[in-house]
């Protein structure tokens, strides 16, 4: 039996719901994680360009998509479950992924 990361969004996107209740509590959007997401890209970008060199960014990365891997994850969840979901979502989620990409 192979495993998969789409056989294992189910039990991740279990693990976030509590962080987007909570999330979702304090006000924040499905389009705020997604600017967050996005910015986190364009900034961790930035330092491994401006810091070619450094072994512990280079370490760091997965660290990083791992969290973008969250705060995406996130967004849907508020999106869909917070009734968040709109058009510019939608775009922002695409452009976050192109960007990210």
């Amino acid at each position: 039996m192979s495993i998969s990361v789409y056989r294992l969004k189910p039990a991740f996107v279990a693990l976030l719901r509590p962080f987007a209740r909570g999330l979702a509590a304090a006000g924040v959007t499905a389009n705020q994680v997604t600017a967050a997401a996005c910015l986190l890209s364009l900034l961790y970008a930035a330092l491994l360009a401006c810091f070619p060199d450094t072994p512990l960014l280079w370490g760091l990365l997965p660290v990083c998509l791992f969290l973008r891997m969250a705060l995406n994850a996130l967004d849907g969840i508020l999106a869909r479950e917070h009734r968040q979901q709109s058009r510019l979502g939608a775009l922002l989620n695409e452009m976050g992924d192109v960007v990210a990409d």
